[in-house]
């Protein structure tokens, strides 16, 4: 019996796995994406070079606040918990995106990238993945829309930290 529960514990967190990497595949703007088990929540982070000016910033929340709030006023979903801040470092900046998984959708997640790359394109630290087919892209978009089903259905408890660097996805569990 208790073989079974570690394979369901497993199998929960190879699907949370495969939506990291996904989203970081589909979505080279994005550095790092954290699921946060205690909150339900995912952190979509994106580095910038050099730190943008403050007014920058302040353009940039207000518009991805005021787009993601519209988006889901569209929708008509309710109860959305989401915050944006930046974390400045000497040479290096990283936006912060906390989303609530249960309203997150994939439509969002290409909206922030969007507002990301238009804001910021060239202070964006990021890989561009021209070498991705088509197939590829829409195969990952596919497991996307999955995980993320899977994922709002079912109540996680790991910790996961999924990295883009180099060209390569690692995730780790913690």
């Amino acid at each position: 019996m208790g073989g079974e529960k570690m394979n369901e514990e497993e199998k929960k967190i190879n699907e949370g796995v495969n939506l990291l990497i996904s989203i970081l595949v589909c979505f080279p703007e994005f550095s790092t994406i954290t699921f946060e088990p205690i909150n339900d929540s995912l952190k979509i982070r994106a580095a910038l070079q050099p730190v943008p000016l403050e007014d920058d910033f302040s353009i940039f929340e207000e518009k991805l606040k005021s787009s993601i709030l519209t988006y889901h006023s569209l929708e008509k979903t309710k109860d959305i918990k989401l915050e944006i801040n930046i974390k400045k470092y000497e040479e290096l900046a990283f936006i912060n995106i906390i989303r609530d998984i249960k309203t997150l959708s994939r439509t969002e997640i290409v909206l922030i990238s969007s507002i990301i790359s238009n804001s910021f394109k060239e202070k964006l630290v990021c890989d561009k993945n021209d070498a991705l087919q088509e197939e590829e892209i829409l195969l990952q978009e596919e497991v996307m829309e999955n995980m993320l089903s899977i994922m709002k259905k079912n109540h996680f408890s790991t910790r996961l930290i999924g990295i883009r660097e180099e060209g390569k996805v690692i995730v780790f569990n913690k």
